[in-house]
């Protein structure tokens, strides 16, 4: 790897990486909050462009056709708007969302292989700090900075958040391993033995539930690591035991693991059906009502809130059909299916695949019933998964700490 003098621009983007769960530290602007990352982000920006660093890459200008389409077919929601500040407040994440992207594969094709190296570092350490106050936590010792109510939130809005950011970056980490060096390091086996407690004291349903599914398969995929058939093994007996325990699970009175199993008695008596699902479903049904009565394009981006609900759509999905319509759904749908694209042409071995493959479809799972889109790690893991088209089979020396 050779050594290359970065620029500031590229330095504030280590920064955001590094920054990116720290986003309840902030300005308020209207209903959301100008956070850490949000500054550190619009900073690289600004500064690449200010220096001459801006560069339209071929493999950038095929995603950024889809993207700019997305953005187009989003803000045509404009016409149904009622208030017109929430529409504006609904499109700044996707805005964001939009220069993260650009920034990623810009800097990529500055850096290439420092790029991986760092990048990856940045988030291994970013991850790592964040889990580090949720071991006292799992244990009963209440360290109110890093809690919301009784669950672990570390410095993030509230604990789905924490859950979706601890599992978006588990993701981009292991893409990063894949493209640079064609495999996954001890040290992200570590990563994700370590990220376990963290992700349990979130107390998240949908996020045991798939990291379950995730820790269960991924290991499987790599059962020639020491000991990881044992842990396979645990995984699976725990989807085993929350199965046995559908109606009331009790697991020492664990108040996390109850409430995160408490999903399998969801699954048993709604038959999985999330409409059911209190505030959560009640979003949804509305959701499914406002998209009936604006089905082209939505009662209008950031509108939902305030005309039809107290709350937003608990649902990604739902939320884009009701707010702009078959038209804005229909384009965050090609943003997907290029993610699926890179998928399946990238040139890797069929169990690497198999992971991006789980990841990508408990991804898709986790939105169900979350608003994930708004989040800045899902347009970075958004991103990675992009930079997937970047691939290339044969490797270079790479620094000797990241190899098995």
């Amino acid at each position: 790897m050779m050594k290359q003098k970065f620029t500031i621009g590229y330095k504030l983007y280590l920064a955001f990486i590094f920054c990116l769960p720290f986003i309840s530290l902030g300005l308020p602007v209207g209903k959301f909050k100008f956070s850490i990352p949000d500054f550190l982000i619009l900073l690289s920006f600004l500064s690449a462009f200010e220096k001459g660093e801006v560069l339209i890459t071929t493999q950038f200008k095929r995603v950024a056709n889809i993207i700019l389409f997305f953005l187009f077919a989003v803000s045509l929601s404009v016409y149904k708007v009622s208030d017109i500040s929430r529409y504006f407040m609904g499109l700044l994440p996707l805005l964001n969302g939009v220069l993260i992207v650009f920034l990623t594969f810009n800097y990529y094709y500055l850096y290439k292989e420092n790029f991986l190296y760092y990048t990856k570092l940045a988030f291994m350490l970013a991850l790592v700090i964040c889990f580090l106050p949720a071991y006292p936590v799992f244990l009963g010792i209440k360290i109110d900075f890093f809690i919301k109510g009784y669950r672990y939130a570390y410095v993030m809005e509230n604990p789905n958040q924490c859950m979706a950011y601890i599992f978006c970056g588990i993701v981009c980490v292991g893409i990063l391993e894949l493209i640079h060096l064609k495999k996954f390091s001890s040290l992200f086996f570590y990563l994700i033995l370590f990220s376990i407690i963290p992700m349990l004291a979130t107390g998240s349903r949908t996020g045991l539930f798939s990291f379950m599914i995730f820790l269960s398969f991924f290991f499987l995929i790599n059962f020639r690591k020491t000991g990881v058939v044992f842990i396979a093994g645990g995984a699976l007996g725990l989807i085993v035991l929350a199965f046995a325990n559908l109606s009331k699970p009790n697991l020492n009175n664990n108040f996390f693991l109850n409430r995160g199993l408490s999903i399998f008695s969801f699954f048993e008596t709604s038959k999985g059906d999330i409409t059911q699902a209190g505030a959560t479903g009640e979003s949804i049904k509305l959701g499914l009502e406002a998209f009936e009565d604006n089905p082209f394009i939505g009662v209008g981006l950031g509108n939902f809130v305030g005309n039809y609900f107290v709350y937003e759509v608990h649902n990604t999905f739902v939320s884009i059909l009701a707010e702009t319509g078959i038209i804005g759904f229909s384009s965050y749908l090609l943003l997907l299916a290029v993610i699926l694209v890179c998928i399946v042409r990238v040139d890797i071995p069929i169990k690497f695949k198999i992971f991006l493959y789980i990841a990508f479809a408990l991804f898709l799972m986790m939105n169900i019933p979350h608003l994930l889109l708004r989040q800045r790690w899902t347009w970075v893991l958004f991103s990675f998964f992009y930079l997937l088209m970047f691939y290339q089979k044969k490797i270079k020396h790479v620094r000797n700490i990241w190899i098995n």
